[in-house]
């Protein structure tokens, strides 16, 4: 990853520098971003971030090993932490790693009230365009409710509503077929 952040950099000097800073201050930038994020891989995309921002004013460096430039990294770093833990906050994102998926009770057959066997009806869904195989396969495979879908694909409630209703409407269209 150095070596990407160094092809930014004209001079040797300012390759020099950014070089001797990034290895005085990863290990530090990474446990404060950690600490903010409480995800490793979070915390390495803010590394990456901050580091980028560094590149940009890496003239404003004297002293790699001063009280003044450690405390700008730590400025920075936990600026781009904090930036990503608020943005993530109000995107209220959710992982598939935070849902618990239970197969439901109800046969996906049954749900479909048709007497189609339900390796036909996986091969017609996959043949619908891939937002409405999506909104399909978490609302009937994975039992979720209409919130949890929009949470997931980042949409409204009412959008994931929708998109399920038109999904509902072409898979039919299909099934006549």
């Amino acid at each position: 990853m150095l070596a990407f952040y160094l092809m930014a950099l004209d001079t040797e000097e300012e390759k020099s520098k950014f070089e001797r800073i990034y290895h005085e201050y990863k290990g530090l930038m990474l446990k404060i971003a950690y600490d903010i994020l409480k995800d490793y891989d979070l915390a390495n995309d803010a590394l990456h971030t901050a580091f980028l921002k560094i590149v940009n004013h890496i003239n404003k460096f004297d002293e790699i090993s001063c009280h003044k430039t450690k405390s700008y990294m730590v400025l920075v770093i936990e600026s781009v932490a904090k930036n990503m833990y608020n943005k993530r906050k109000r995107e209220k994102i959710i992982s598939f790693d935070d849902i618990s998926f239970e197969i439901a009770d109800e046969s996906f057959e049954e749900k479909m009230d048709t007497e189609i066997e339900v390796d036909e009806v996986a091969q017609i869904i996959k043949k619908l365009p891939e937002i409405y195989s999506t909104v399909l396969t978490l609302k009937y495979l994975h039992d979720l409710s209409n919130k949890q879908i929009a949470q997931i694909l980042g949409i409204s409630p009412a959008a994931a509503r929708k998109r399920l209703e038109r999904a509902k409407d072409a898979l039919n269209t299909l099934l006549r077929r």
